[in-house]
């Protein structure tokens, strides 16, 4: 259980000192600024550091600009030290050197499209014989390529009989259109776009053609096949740029990152006249490497505090845990990261959590089958829950070992057990043991919540509440004492003498009863009011006690959900003939994959409901340190 102690560096000195403290702060990883009014009175007269945080519009003209190109830019191990000038002019150059190449292709893209278009366009008169160009300057006569519907096409042929001003040809149709080359006069002109107005129609603008149809089609497709050559070059010169640029590229965008961080830091700062003030956390590992730093830095003054000497300022939590428990945290975080002073609950969880979920999961082969699908999903998915499924499932597995069960077979090691002449635990002989057993999980588990809250409480220098408290010392004598006199009772057997009992719950009861009064110290107190509420909280702690102990037989009841869940299976696969084999395969899958998911979430509703109310509060903040992966050359 363990929360990374953390020091509050409180840095003050001259302005022109602030980049050099913010480049120290930056490289050490581990640095995270904090607001300077939280902790300083009379900072009225400081103004907020003027920041130039212009590095990240660089950064996305340098990222826009290699993004059009379809390249990605990756971080370099080594940052070279640049000026921002030099970086901008540098980005500047390389995106002008991008847009213009690539405005270039768009056009000839754009172009090439066009004569596409065109070429469509033209196919439907290819049958023309003549050169367009000859239309062009007729003094008496105008000319349209027309695509027109039939029904359309064919009141215009009614009109020919009436009106000589026009006459069309069709060179192609579709199922619907007729494609058509018109002559009009130029006289009947007006008259005859107010004709079309009533018609479906087209109109082909091919006036910047001049030869025929045929041939006109066959220029474009030549012009399309320069252009994709022109293209490709452009594309090749671009290509051959980028491979140059790649590696310096890099660099820059990495010294911008770098910019990104230090500005960010001074972004914390506070100024008065030439002078700038800076907090921040760090934790105690690093202070011997921040102070060598700063050490280096002069005309500036440090001073670094234990986060525990000023917990009102809310230090940041960082856990810390062995490799096999870390991967727990994802749960307490789920629940809520615990506040500096509390008692990291990961370790506890990871013990507590492992164990009941064996206990309520126990079975050799499935056991071993979560376990690897764990193992293959953190393996290759680098998924963290997958750590858990793989500790869970090896649990699982001792557990089996001890139930005697294995992919639901629960006689299947029963030849191991008679050369060693006993069974450690046939389940569907013990029910009442597994019953009383998974109560004494409770009993336990419950205590060393209480006693986790002690230490929490003693961390906080809260002593008054580690003593009086439900769920402190009070606590564990009165629900202890309560366990044994029922225990004592049950089995008509005396193990504690029932006056110390007694007298040991009823000392606690009044102590529980009278400590808001001992807090108060002094404070006048409403005696009518206070006592009829006592009384309440005292009925309702006690109830507290026993459905939350009474809420673990859960455990010994999805054991005997996981056999009877099993023998579903074999009496399915029985009446299958044939195919027993493969509804047995198929079963042990579906349970295992259904009962690992029931069984998580109620080993995880134990914790949350009937433990971590009892010592784990929750509510601290994340330590979101600047981290600096790049070296400076």
């Amino acid at each position: 259980m363990s929360v990374v102690n953390m020091r509050l560096i409180s840095i003050i000195g001259f302005l022109n000192e602030l980049d050099s403290v913010a480049s120290a702060c930056v490289s050490l990883s581990a640095f995270e600024p904090d607001y300077v009014d939280r902790f300083f009175e009379g900072t009225e007269k400081f103004s907020p550091f003027v920041n130039d945080k212009d590095s990240i519009s660089i950064q996305n003209g340098l990222l826009s600009a290699a993004q059009k190109m379809n390249k990605k830019i990756e971080l370099s191990d080594c940052a070279p030290i640049m000026g921002k000038k030099h970086i901008l002019k540098y980005v500047s150059s390389f995106s002008d050197k991008c847009e213009k190449n690539l405005e270039k292709i768009k056009i000839l893209k754009d172009e090439m499209q066009k004569n596409k278009i065109k070429i469509e366009n033209l196919e439907k008169f290819k049958n023309l014989r003549y050169k367009i160009n000859r239309f062009k300057n007729l003094d008496y006569v105008s000319f349209k390529f027309l695509k027109i519907s039939k029904l359309d096409c064919e009141k215009l042929d009614s009109m020919d009989e009436n009106y000589d001003k026009f006459a069309f040809e069709i060179f192609s149709e579709d199922l619907t259109s007729c494609y058509c080359f018109f002559f009009i006069s130029n006289e009947f002109k007006e008259k005859f776009d107010e004709i079309l107005k009533d018609t479906k129609f087209t109109e082909f603008d091919f006036s910047d053609l001049e030869f025929t149809p045929s041939q006109e089609m066959e220029n474009l497709k030549i012009r399309n096949n320069q252009i994709e050559l022109e293209i490709q070059k452009i594309q090749d010169g671009l290509e051959k740029f980028w491979i140059h640029q790649k590696n310096y590229c890099s660099r820059v965008y990495s010294c911008l990152k770098e910019y990104e961080k230090l500005e960010y830091i001074k972004s914390f700062a506070k100024v008065y006249n030439d002078n700038f003030i800076l907090v921040g956390w760090i934790p105690e590992s690093k202070v011997g490497e921040i102070s060598e730093k700063l050490d280096k830095i002069s005309r500036i003054e440090y001073s670094i505090e234990s986060g525990d000497e000023i917990l009102k300022f809310s230090p940041p939590t960082k856990l810390k845990n062995k490799n096999i428990f870390s991967p727990f945290e994802f749960f307490v975080s789920t629940y809520g990261l615990p506040k500096y002073s509390e008692v990291d609950p990961t370790s506890f969880v990871a013990v507590t959590y492992t164990i009941i979920f064996g206990v309520m999961f126990a079975d050799v082969g499935q056991g071993l089958l979560l376990a690897l699908v764990g193992f293959l999903l953190n393996r290759f998915k680098k998924i963290s829950l997958g750590k858990i499924m793989t500790t869970c499932g090896i649990s699982s597995s001792i557990f089996g070992l001890i139930f005697g069960s294995v992919f639901g077979f629960e006689h299947a090691l029963d030849f191991f057990y008679n050369s060693i002449g006993i069974k450690p635990i046939d389940v569907m002989n013990s029910a009442m043991n597994i019953i009383v057993s998974s109560i004494m999980i409770g009993i336990f588990c419950l205590i060393m919540a209480m006693c986790a809250n002690i230490y929490s409480l003693v961390k906080k220098r809260n002593i008054k509440e580690a003593i009086l408290s439900h769920s402190g010392l009070c606590g564990i004598v009165l629900y202890s004492s309560f366990v044994c006199l029922i225990v004592e009772k049950m089995y008509n057997s005396v193990f504690i003498s029932p006056l110390l009992l007694v007298i040991s719950i009823s000392v606690s009861l009044i102590l529980i009863f009278l400590k808001e009064a001992i807090k108060s110290s002094g404070k006048e107190i409403k005696w009518g009011g206070y006592i009829l509420s006592q009384v309440f909280e005292l009925f309702e702690i006690v109830l507290g006690y026993f459905t939350n102990t009474i809420s673990f037989i859960r455990i010994g009841v999805f054991i005997f959900v996981h056999a009877g869940m099993m023998m579903v299976v074999f009496n399915l696969a029985k009446m299958s003939g044939s195919m027993y084999l493969l509804v047995v395969i198929l079963g042990n899958l579906f349970v295992t994959c259904f009962e690992a998911l029931l069984v998580g979430m109620q080993v995880m509703r134990l914790q949350f409901c009937e433990l971590f109310g009892r010592f784990f509060e929750g509510g601290g903040r994340e330590f979101k340190p600047i981290i600096n992966k790049i070296k400076k050359i």
